[in-house]
């Protein structure tokens, strides 16, 4: 029997309200070569596994199902998944989102065959919050662009429900089991295979709920969960120093914005000096302000240690004797 040319890998968990329309925008689509749809489920609970199984029935031949046996977790989930494929090219929809232009995949796939150079493909969404629907606002062009690795370091250009990408058995899947975000690290470890095409065209929907996985979640946790994923693609791509610097510049600005959040809405200084002591780990060309700025939060350690009567082997304690032997590295390297 051939292999599919292209596998639509579909990661859900109780999306019952939802998983109907992500699953028509597959099948609606207008192709000239072979499919297979694959769909794991992470022991959904809400009735998802019977429209799963409704769909199965209907197209034996056509649909695989990946039932796990007990809540796995969104990772280990879509890592199964992804890792599935025998097909040349994978295309990835979470069970919330969908697909709204019957030739997206048709175009995708046509042009990653004529440009064997290119490893990714990907798309213009629409944003689904409730009924109001609304264009993205990270890719706004209306003409064709072409992208490289180095570009995809400075933030994440694709929304996962856009992309096509060639199924590259070189990837590092470890690297992806140590992700708490998974989409970004797959395309970065995807573009050091090729460049990274972009159509204008509106073809997919990101849908935007209370119950999403990530999208529902707050603003400070997303940016912790993707400040872990950052530090673990640091050290993967150690060897391209362009694309590690840019995305040291990212999980500075996250580590500051955390910073502040915690010590001036929270008002948790310990969190947030541990937050400003990332920060400075990660830049060096800013080092000389941080360490100036050290010596004011030296004091107010030293204030609050007094103020609450902390033993030596306290948070505080060990925070502030990390912040002491950084700021003597800093000093001997900046300051004269």
């Amino acid at each position: 029997m051939n292999k599919p040319l292209l596998s639509i890998c579909i990661c859900t968990y109780n999306h019952y309200s939802f998983i109907r329309q992500a699953i028509e925008g597959v099948l609606m689509q207008k192709l000239n070569f072979k499919i297979e749809i694959i769909i794991a489920d992470d022991f959904s609970n809400d009735g998802t596994r019977c429209i799963l199984n409704e769909y199965k029935e209907k197209y034996p031949d056509l649909i695989t199902l990946l039932f796990q046996e007990a809540n796995v977790g969104a990772v280990t989930n879509w890592i199964q998944l992804i890792k599935k494929p025998v097909s040349k090219y994978i295309a990835y929809l979470e069970g919330d989102d969908y697909w709204t232009d019957p030739l997206k995949l048709q175009k995708q796939v046509e042009f990653l065959e004529t440009n064997e150079d290119y490893a990714i493909c990907y798309h213009r969404v629409n944003l689904l919050t409730g009924e109001k629907i609304e264009e993205e606002r990270i890719n706004t062009s209306l003409v064709p662009l072409t992208y490289t690795i180095l570009d995809l370091s400075h933030y994440n250009l694709i929304q996962t429900c856009s992309a096509v990408y060639r199924n590259n058995k070189n990837i590092s899947f470890e690297i992806l089991k140590k992700c708490t975000v998974g989409d970004y690290p797959l395309h970065l470890l995807n573009a050091r295979f090729g460049k990274i095409y972009y159509f204008p065209d509106l073809m997919a929907v990101y849908r935007i709920h209370a119950s999403s996985n990530w999208s529902s979640k707050s603003n400070t946790y997303k940016s912790i969960k993707f400040a872990e994923t950052l530090e673990i693609l640091i050290i993967e791509f150690f060897d391209n120093s362009a694309v590690s610097n840019h995305l040291k510049k990212q999980i500075v600005n996250l580590y500051i914005t955390l910073y502040n959040y915690f010590r001036y809405e929270i008002e948790d200084h310990i969190i947030a000096y541990k937050y400003y002591v990332r920060s400075i780990y990660h830049s060096e060309e800013n080092a000389l302000d941080y360490y100036k700025n050290f010596i004011l939060i030296e004091n107010k350690l030293l204030l609050l240690e007094k103020e609450l009567i902390l033993i030596k082997n306290s948070r505080v304690w060990k925070i502030r004797n990390y912040l002491m032997s950084i700021c003597t590295r800093i000093q001997k390297l900046y300051v004269k």
